[in-house]
């Protein structure tokens, strides 16, 4: 997560006013910061995973879903999602070509 870390009340708040779990969900909290959530089900996980992304109090929260070889050092971004409105954007700027080269600015 991008900013302070947030207590663990806090998190299972947004987390459940956010992705609304219909299973069982169980939230871990680690000293380095990570947080391992563990759904019900597999297809609830995918679920979340495939929705975001998402924003804890508007702070980007970025997911990987785990495996064995997954290991818990932070991993340096060099890229992340980020969503951009252009309120009001004529309509002859709608083109890959000229949003492509907005995105890269």
């Amino acid at each position: 997560m991008l900013g302070d870390r947030p207590y663990y009340d806090h998190i299972k708040a947004c987390v459940n006013i956010l992705w609304r779990p219909k299973c069982l969900l169980d939230i871990h909290i680690r000293e380095n910061g990570f947080f391992f959530f563990k759904f019900g089900s597999e297809e609830e996980c995918n679920r979340v995973l495939e929705e975001g992304p998402w924003l804890f109090d508007g702070r980007l929260v970025i997911l990987k879903k785990w495996s064995a070889q997954v290991g818990l050092d932070r991993d340096l971004l060099s890229a992340f999602p980020v969503w951009i409105r252009f309120p009001s954007l004529h309509l002859k700027f709608w083109s890959s070509a000229i949003l492509s080269k907005a995105a890269s600015v």
